[in-house]
């Protein structure tokens, strides 16, 4: 059996129990998290989404195979928050993620961004070791910042928007698709260049 704790402030914020079979590659470790600080996953996480701020809690058992990770249970994600690269756009959320086997679920999470206006989040991640995302995704808002970038960002296409939106995001890796329905509103400022070199 082996054990691996991660100390802040004097208190255990991680802790997994169990063990590894270098023969056959299988895991089984039951872990804790108590306020483990998820800027952690910026390590993990290196492409189109940032910031990550909050804490986690909860108890997830890995199990499987290297090959073939296995996790079952919760974490409750306090004061979290994330900024996704491509619109510069931050959002925050206090609530539980799931996880059972290769699924990630997010169930009827509510939302907000920096101005405070909300929406919700449902669906289903599929995963095969975090690699080959398969989406299943619903986000639902009467207003949300969904852009907010400037021409640092891109000069020919940057701004602010403001959007209500009732979006379905389903695909794997790159190939996504987007449908439903979105409306800019008021406080939306956007710039187009419309020189060609």
């Amino acid at each position: 059996n082996s054990e691996i704790v991660i100390t802040k402030d004097k208190r255990n914020s991680f802790k997994a129990n169990g063990s590894y079979n270098p023969e056959t590659t299988e895991l089984n470790f039951n872990t804790h998290a108590d306020s483990l600080s998820l800027k952690l996953l910026g390590a993990v996480i290196t492409k189109n989404l940032s910031e990550f701020q909050g804490s986690a809690s909860g108890n997830v058992k890995i199990g499987g195979t290297l090959n073939k990770l296995k996790f079952n249970g919760a974490l409750f994600a306090a004061n979290a928050g994330l900024k996704i690269d491509y619109t510069q756009a931050n959002y925050y959320f206090t609530d539980s993620v799931y996880f059972k086997t290769d699924t990630i679920q997010f169930d009827n999470i509510a939302f907000k961004d920096v101005y405070n206006n909300t929406g919700d989040f449902n669906g289903v991640l599929v995963h095969d070791n975090f690699k080959n995302m398969i989406y299943d995704l619903d986000i639902n808002s009467p207003k949300i910042l969904a852009l907010n970038t400037t021409a640092r960002h891109n000069e020919m296409f940057y701004g602010d928007a403001f959007a209500n939106c009732k979006l379905d995001l389903t695909g794997q890796g790159l190939k996504v698709a987007l449908k439903g329905s979105a409306t800019t509103l008021k406080g939306t400022n956007i710039n187009i260049s419309m020189d060609y070199e």
